[in-house]
Formats: structure tokens, C-alpha cells, sequence
């Protein structure tokens, strides 16, 4: 969108909370005395920051939040806005998407190592969120195997869940400590 879209001659008009086209809001599309303090903008979110190769993570493309970051109320854009996404270091599954109730998701699938990038388009608006896609998984005694990613930050607790989430060609780091209990005992390693 671009010039004048929208023209007060008298009075003031309240346009807050609009989606304009773009993450920059009405400026340049107004005139007059017009109101627009707060507008939609387009986010995006991961379900997971790092993964193993061949690992997945929830992409969601959102038209709910507002420029000062707030989750705008009393409704949403339209359902149907097409969402593109795109990546790197991998695969999205959809590629094309369509918002219901202001979202949009897809489902990125790591095949690289490195840290990728997963983008969504709207109305020409790109917005980008990296994940981290690694062979390499770390366990700790203070790790968690339910919250945890088997990232270097936040590790699995037990020896097992390492194992069982490392990509083949893989290494399990295991940080000092003494493991017990279940997912830490009768364990074979080929």
C-alpha cells in the first residue's frame, strides 16, 4: 500500500490497530487528522530454538501483535492472508500457508548443521527467526529430558534421551557428574 489510502477533511479518525501492509504502520498512507498509535505487525516464532538434525520445530506466523508488542484484542484480520515461508538449512512443510485467526504455521525440518533461518512473507513484508540445527547433543545432571532441546543451554537430563536424539555421525557430550536412576543405567553403546 502506499499514498493517501485513507483522507480525514474534518475531525479526527481512529485507525489504531490495523494491519497496513507492512510492519511500519500508516505513516505515508493518512491524511488529515488521523489516529493510528498502535498497528498490527507481522511476528514470527519457533517452537524450538535448536534441534537435531532431522529435528523439527513449530513456525508461527502471527498478525495478532501490535507495534509495542502487546497482543492486540477485539479481533483479528481476516482468515486467508497468504503466508510464504521459506528457510534455510532444511525444509518447510507447508511452503504456502494461510492465516486463521491471525496465524499461520509450518512445520521446518533440520538437514544441515548450522544455524538456519526459517522467513514468512505477507504483502511483501519479510520477517525471519533462526534455529539452531546440530549432530551434537549434550546431557547434564541438571538438564531436563521434557523442557529440554539437548542444547548446549539446555540439556537433556538423562544419558538415554541423548542417545536416543542424536543424529547418526552424532556426538552425545555428557557433562560431569554422577547419573542415576532410569534413562542412566543398563545402557549398551555401539
Amino acid at each position: 500500500p502506499s499514498g493517501n489510502q485513507i483522507r480525514r477533511s474534518g475531525g479526527n479518525v481512529n485507525i489504531i490497530n490495523n494491519w497496513w501492509g507492512d510492519n511500519a504502520g500508516s505513516t505515508g498512507k493518512t491524511s488529515g487528522t488521523v489516529t493510528a498509535t498502535t498497528w498490527l505487525v507481522l511476528t514470527i516464532t519457533s517452537s524450538q530454538s535448536w534441534i537435531p538434525t532431522s529435528g523439527t520445530s513449530t513456525i508461527t506466523a502471527d498478525l495478532n501483535h501490535l507495534n509495542n508488542g502487546n497482543l492486540a484484542t477485539g479481533g483479528s484480520v481476516p482468515n486467508g492472508i497468504p503466508v510464504t515461508f521459506t528457510c534455510t538449512l532444511g525444509s518447510v512443510n507447508p511452503f504456502d500457508a494461510y492465516t486463521v485467526n491471525g496465524i499461520a504455521t509450518t512445520t521446518f525440518t533440520g538437514s544441515n548443521s548450522g544455524i538456519a533461518t526459517v522467513n514468512a512473507t505477507v504483502d511483501g513484508v519479510n520477517v525471519g527467526t533462526n534455529i539452531t540445527v546440530g549432530t551434537d547433543i549434550y546431557v547434564s545432571t541438571t538438564g531436563n529430558d521434557t523442557t529440554g532441546d539437548g542444547s548446549q543451554g539446555n540439556p537433556y537430563k538423562t544419558i538415554a534421551k541423548g542417545i536416543s536424539m542424536v543424529s547418526p555421525g552424532g556426538t552425545v557430550h555428557v557433562a560431569n557428574g554422577t547419573y542415576t536412576g532410569t534413562g542412566n543405567v543398563n545402557l549398551t553403546i555401539n
